[in-house]
């Protein structure tokens, strides 16, 4: 799916993680801000694989190398205390970016699939910034992979200006909060999944293939996969009828 993209994706090495009931986390430099989010990827030891591998939290700044982080989305801290070993420095992974979304004005039919022209890639960064809109999608933490849909939560902000990000976000299949998914969805929304994600040169996967199962459906988005993967077999859906 072209329209969708990432920018500034950057993944640092964590190199100290206190065991304390608010866990307090090392980057030299890291460079974040309160209220980021962030993503853990990476292995480590059998209990710190279940504490914090492969989810999203949000980051409270503590100084300019340490921070904490939250889950839910301010709600509480990570919490190590109980962990019987101390992390070893080395394994996790914590990676940050920017989501992109197309103008409206710009017709996708004039934008190339590359990275290096600046006039019509799609992937190069000056072209992103001047032709793209900035948007903050919202992910759920724990597991990367979500279903839309969540009892009976919004699961779509609501708009019918065409020019908010509100809309915006809507129309790329970006769901209104962390309460819009969970892991096993809706029936309403066909059980679709919605992959979360931070990944250069994202270039996300919609509908799937429906050999795919999980990847595959009408409101399906994968966000795992970047320009190198646009080999993947997709389908399509129709937005007018004749």
């Amino acid at each position: 799916m072209q329209g969708l993209t990432s920018l500034n994706v950057t993944a640092k090495n964590i190199t100290v993680i206190t065991r304390a009931a608010q866990a307090v986390f090392t980057i030299t430099a890291h460079g974040y801000t309160t209220g980021q989010q962030v993503m853990i990827t990476g292995t480590s030891t059998t209990e710190w694989n279940n504490l914090i591998q492969n989810q999203f939290f949000t980051v409270e700044i503590i100084d300019v190398n340490t921070f904490k982080l939250k889950t839910n989305y301010n709600s509480a801290y990570v919490n190590s205390l109980g962990l019987a070993l101390d992390y070893s420095g080395t394994g996790f992974t914590a990676t940050t970016g920017d989501f992109y979304i197309l103008k409206e004005s710009v017709a996708v039919k004039n934008v190339t699939g590359g990275n290096s022209v600046t006039t019509s890639d799609h992937f190069n960064s000056t072209f992103i910034t001047a032709n793209f809109d900035k948007v903050t999608p919202t992910f759920r933490d724990g597991t990367f992979g979500q279903y839309y849909g969540n009892s009976t939560n919004q699961v779509f902000g609501f708009s019918t200006d065409r020019t908010s990000l509100t809309y915006k976000l809507a129309a790329a299949g970006m769901v209104k909060d962390y309460n819009s998914t969970n892991t096993s969805g809706t029936n309403k929304f066909g059980l679709d999944y919605f992959y979360q994600y931070i990944v250069s040169e994202l270039c996300p996967l919609r509908f799937g293939h429906w050999y795919d199962t999980t990847v595959a459906g009408v409101w399906c988005v994968y966000l795992y996969y970047g320009r190198a993967n646009g080999g993947s077999p997709v389908s399509a859906r129709a937005c007018l009828y004749v």
